[in-house]
């Protein structure tokens, strides 16, 4: 729980706007396996948003999949970054044997040979002008005891 918050609550700090409302729907998994964990994860979250983010946030409110309405929604909208880390994780597990487009900053999918829902998946998020602000973190490991950490924005992917 507590990588998970650290995790989550550092991409707040990097994504967010000063003011912004904030839900985090979760899978119903081990973390928030009861309502007294969600609650646990929630405060977690909310004092280590105290840390790390350096501005005032606006509402900030925590639910898993057992919350949702009735109509599936919640089930659907956190299969959206399952889809995509799938896809990105076929386009980069593919794209990292060709060491020849390592150095680039664009990322030409156009010489991958893709799954279908992969291409599909990766030409909406390349896809420019949509009002849902899409980005892909990369944590590459670079040596023995090294991490580089990037941001993939739609900008940089071209089919």
């Amino acid at each position: 729980m507590a990588r998970t918050v650290h995790f989550a609550t550092l991409l707040v700090s990097a994504c967010c706007l000063p003011s912004q409302h904030l839900t985090w729907i979760t899978d119903q998994d081990e973390m928030v396996a009861n309502d007294d964990r969600l609650t646990d994860v929630m405060d977690f979250a909310s004092r280590m948003m105290g840390l790390y983010v350096s501005f005032e946030l606006g509402e900030f409110a925590m639910n898993d999949t057992s919350s949702d309405p009735g109509d599936k929604s919640f089930e659907d909208f956190v299969a959206i970054p399952d889809l995509v880390a799938g896809a990105f994780s076929e386009v980069l597990t593919m794209w990292s044997q060709d060491t020849s487009n390592h150095q680039r900053r664009i990322l030409d999918l156009g010489s991958l040979r893709l799954t279908e829902k992969a291409e599909t998946i990766v030409s909406w998020f390349s896809e420019g002008g949509l009002s849902l602000a899409r980005c892909v973190i990369l944590i590459d490991k670079v040596g023995p005891h090294l991490f580089q950490v990037r941001n993939l924005t739609p900008m940089q992917v071209t089919l």
